[in-house]
């Protein structure tokens, strides 16, 4: 947990030992046509970055509060699939993803990295970044999203020496 506390303490943050959350479930968005969809990136502040065969990649920016989120367009309706939530750190140039989720029904198809990939090209282009940060709820498939970030590049540390739980992430920039 020291090193833990240390990295926090490195770029400007307290460190809190996670607190156990009820799970946060996937809100689900959809669409039935254009029109409504239109309406609702205009009201939310989204920008089109991309689209790729059915996908489509937002993201919005609201001063330090950075979000990415991926709609599938199937037939005239539009369905949110993946979102991914932040706060920068101006003083330690430090980005902590605070949510990052896939609609249950559309995990294990790579929205997940193809999100986070994503993310990460814009945000770069937002802010400057030394290292992004987060943790893991220990109450969701905790062995399934460490292999993740760790195929993302991302260090983990599920606990300390002392069997304490931590499930922090971090992942210094280049």
């Amino acid at each position: 947990m020291e090193e833990v506390k240390k990295m926090y303490e490195k770029y400007g943050m307290k460190f809190e030992k996670p607190k156990r959350n009820s799970p946060k479930s996937f809100i689900e968005r959809q669409f039935d046509n254009k029109e409504s969809f239109s309406q609702y990136i205009s009201e939310k502040t989204y920008c089109i970055n991309k689209e790729e065969g059915s996908l489509i990649f937002l993201t919005k920016l609201d001063r330090r509060y950075f979000s990415s989120c991926i709609f599938r367009k199937e037939a005239d309706s539009f369905i949110k699939v993946a979102h991914i939530n932040s706060t920068y750190w101006e003083e330690s140039q430090t980005l902590e993803i605070t949510i990052l989720i896939v609609k249950p029904d559309q995990r294990g198809e790579g929205l997940g990295t193809l999100l986070y990939n994503h993310f990460e090209r814009e945000a770069l282009k937002v802010f400057k970044i030394k290292a992004m940060i987060g943790s893991l709820p220990y109450w969701t498939e905790n062995v399934q999203r460490e292999h993740f970030y760790i195929n993302l590049g991302f260090n983990v540390y599920s606990s300390d020496e002392n069997g304490e739980i931590l499930n922090q992430i971090k992942r210094e920039m280049k």
